[in-house]
């Protein structure tokens, strides 16, 4: 993943995403939630919701609608439109989404790609569930487990500047494709 990452990533520094979307300054959320539990259930999304308005009202929040998460909002019914701090877009692609990632003040996500791409980038991360495949990101980088009750209190704090202490891990360098080839050169 890292080696798409670093493969990518002048393509993602020129993408405009940005600029489409009507942000000049690189301080923002960047949300990504697509997962049944965060998504699925009513309550659990309108609190998200209720949470993301808020923080809105301070910062902006990038949200790219997942398809299951935008027929979720509208099934039951959860407003979003005319809050001027949330953007609510439709799904984008992955040189938008790395622009995003590496321009954001603050990722919050239940991607687990997202939670490396962030560590990779050094950008603080929230992972909305109770845990993750990639326990080397909170280990050893930017990614922090959170739930909605403490998810106000978390983002405060990353938004207060403190910020997590954070390594990118070894081998995480784009060069992993070329050590595997070696290694199977070696058999």
């Amino acid at each position: 993943m890292i080696d798409a990452l670093v493969a990518n990533l002048v393509k993602a520094g020129e993408n405009d995403i940005l600029e489409r979307i009507g942000l000049k300054q690189a301080d923002f959320i960047y949300v990504t939630l697509h997962r049944p539990s965060n998504v699925d259930a009513p309550d659990t999304l309108a609190a998200i919701m209720r949470e993301l308005f808020t923080v809105a009202g301070r910062l902006p929040v990038v949200f790219p609608t997942h398809p299951r998460t935008k027929y979720m909002l509208s099934d039951n019914n959860i407003v979003v439109d005319k809050h001027n701090g949330l953007r609510l877009l439709d799904p984008i692609g992955y040189h938008e989404s790395l622009r995003l990632t590496q321009q954001s003040r603050l990722v919050l996500t239940d991607s687990g790609g997202l939670q490396e791409e962030s560590t990779f980038l050094q950008v603080p991360c929230l992972t909305l569930r109770p845990n993750t495949e990639r326990p080397i990101t909170i280990e050893q980088g930017t990614n922090k487990l959170t739930c909605i009750d403490n998810l106000t209190t978390d983002i405060e704090e990353i938004l207060q500047n403190r910020r997590m202490h954070c390594r990118v891990p070894e081998f995480w360098d784009g060069h992993t494709a070329e050590r595997i080839i070696a290694a199977l050169l070696e058999i």
